[in-house]
């Protein structure tokens, strides 16, 4: 979350404990100041199929921090639930798991247990990546949108050592991708099963994602749902459905009595006790 602190705007991850006999417990398990624009700060958290959280953090505008391995900024960190450094990340003891990243809004974790994630660019190629464990991503002081020496998407994933790990797929003009979920018995029929679903804020729409067999390459995509607002979050609930977030509604993504087509079901979360 993004709060003020002593007047001061800082991005913390706060994890709070409570019980009937010993209240509520908040402790701060990670924190940086936000940036002087205000812009590009903390994203997803998500715990991956290692017991592992792992967390976004944007470069808080500065395009430099994403290259700079002394700070969060700009960086996918994995933690343990406690908030400890997990003896077996790429850097010693730091939390960063991948950098070269601009400020990422969907993460989501393939059945294989690769990491996948969405990324708006600045003026083009917003990116859908498969983040590597220890990988540099790109983005950095060098990220440019001319044509003129480099072409898409290098021109914006041309900072930092080699080598830099390129998006899977890339996006011009700009949709700013945002919530990403896998389809897992996620009731849209079984020749969906596995693919990739994320929303845009920009063009207000859903898109499927055809991996390849070895789950490593985009082979095809499309548009499956023209939403009308934008999508911010989506996530798949413990029974497989998926569900996404706009402003001021909650939807359940659902099979349209034509075969193939979906739809959109506005719905509140499953509970459960």
């Amino acid at each position: 979350m993004t709060r003020s602190v002593d007047r001061e705007a800082w991005n913390q991850l706060i994890r709070i404990r409570a019980s009937i006999d010993a209240g509520v417990a908040k402790k701060v398990l990670l924190q940086s100041r936000v940036g002087s624009t205000g812009h590009h700060n903390g994203g997803r958290i998500l715990f991956g199929p290692d017991g592992h959280l792992y967390i976004v953090v944007g470069e808080a505008d500065v395009r430099a921090n994403s290259q700079d391995l002394s700070n969060v900024k700009g960086k996918i960190l994995r933690m343990t639930p406690r908030g400890e450094i997990p003896d077996d990340n790429p850097f010693d003891g730091s939390y960063i798991y991948a950098y070269g990243i601009r400020n990422s809004f969907g993460l989501g974790f393939d059945s294989t247990g690769d990491l996948w994630g969405t990324e708006p660019g600045p003026s083009c190629n917003d990116e859908l990546n498969r983040y590597r464990r220890g990988a540099n991503h790109g983005w950095g002081s060098e990220a440019t949108c001319s044509t003129s020496s480099l072409a898409a998407p290098y021109n914006t994933n041309q900072s930092g050592p080699d080598p830099i790990v390129i998006p899977k797929a890339w996006y011009t003009p700009v949709i700013t991708p945002t919530g990403l979920a896998f389809c897992q018995e996620c009731r849209l029929g079984h020749r969906r099963e596995g693919r990739l679903y994320f929303g845009s804020w920009s063009d207000v729409r859903i898109r499927e994602v055809v991996l390849s067999a070895t789950r490593r390459r985009v082979v095809d995509q499309r548009i499956v749902l023209y939403h009308g607002r934008s999508v911010l979050s989506m996530e798949r609930a413990p029974d497989g459905v998926i569900y996404f977030s706009e402003s001021g509604e909650i939807h359940a993504l659902v099979r349209a009595p034509s075969a193939g087509a979906t739809r959109s079901r506005t719905s509140e979360p499953p509970t459960r006790g």
